[in-house]
């Protein structure tokens, strides 16, 4: 049962920016950026430190960084080098602060270029904001930062990409700006999808369920249909458990309860929907809920807000 694909499609970005950074030997960043970012190294290799300076791994041409939160960490073409603070860098080139909102028209692509020489490190990156941030059930699963390495289950259309992303940029086509942006989400997507492939044992939440057989197909079911009438019985029937086998399997595994789960679901579908301008009523009938003040009540105490004024929110910030 595919239960990844339903969460892929539910990841909604709002806004993606690209950039192409290069720079020349020797190099090091104090690297700060909180935004979710990737960065994929095109040409020559870096110096990744996690923790502290000379404690990481070299990037190869062909790796992927992927940064969900907590941007802090050391960059460089080698161990042990002095390093520069990012925002330094960021000012002296005059790039502007990204905003990711959806009001706003594509960013065109960033171009930095620091200490020019012949021996280089080119790397692509990509920053995004999505409507729902860190609570999206995938995004909130998955660690702060991912190591993502070219052999990982890699794609031959995402090497085309990135390659028309390297030699594109440059020559200011029109157009570029909005299929940069296309590109971005999609190897985000990707990126998340290689690592999910190469390493389910080690992952953690639901994303050990997903390993496990008998609760991927729990799974899939309540990601596809979760406005069904679940009950501990049905969903245990799904992973072809008893309820008892299903209830401990699951909770060790992901680490809430099924029924939790669900719930925890249902609220992000919710949140999309209203999101999406959806009537309440409609979207009490799509997600199974009882009644809408069984909804409103449910939503206000695991959203901090009202239904109401959660779609009215996201009307108001569309229409400016």
């Amino acid at each position: 049962m595919d239960a990844l694909s339903p969460l892929l499609d539910s990841l909604r970005v709002q806004a993606a920016a690209v950039g192409h950074f290069d720079f020349g030997l020797p190099w090091c960043f104090a690297w700060d950026y909180a935004p979710t970012h990737c960065l994929v190294v095109l040409e020559g290799r870096c110096w990744w430190a996690d923790a502290a300076p000379g404690e990481g791994t070299w990037l190869e041409a062909g790796d992927a960084l992927v940064v969900l939160r907590n941007g802090r960490f050391t960059l460089g073409s080698a161990p042990d080098l002095a390093r520069v603070p990012w925002t330094d860098v960021w000012r002296a080139a005059m790039l502007s602060n990204l905003k990711f909102d959806k009001r706003e028209s594509t960013p065109a692509p960033m171009r930095l270029s620091w200490n020019p020489g012949a021996e280089r490190t080119h790397l692509l990156a990509m920053a995004f904001g999505f409507e729902d941030g860190e609570r999206h059930p995938l995004l909130a699963a998955l660690p702060d930062r991912l190591l993502v390495r070219r052999q990982a289950h890699a794609s031959p259309w995402a090497a085309s990409a990135l390659d028309f992303l390297g030699t594109e940029s440059g020559r200011d086509l029109p157009g570029f700006a909005a299929l940069s942006r296309r590109l971005a989400e999609l190897l985000f997507n990707d990126l998340l999808r290689r690592h999910l492939l190469s390493s389910p044992a080690h992952a953690g939440g639901w994303l050990k369920g997903l390993a496990d057989p008998a609760l991927a197909k729990a799974l899939s079911a309540m990601h596809r249909q979760p406005g069904q009438d679940w009950s501990l019985a049905r969903l245990a029937q799904q992973a072809g458990l008893s309820r008892t086998v299903f209830s401990e399997r699951f909770l060790a595994r992901v680490g809430e309860t099924p029924m939790g789960y669900l719930r925890a679901w249902r609220m992000h579908c919710a949140r999309e929907l209203l999101a999406a301008q959806r009537p309440v009523g409609e979207v009490v009938g799509r997600l199974g809920y009882a009644s809408e003040r069984a909804f409103r009540e449910a939503f206000k105490r695991l959203a901090g807000t009202t239904p109401t004024a959660y779609a009215h929110g996201h009307r108001s910030s569309a229409s400016r």
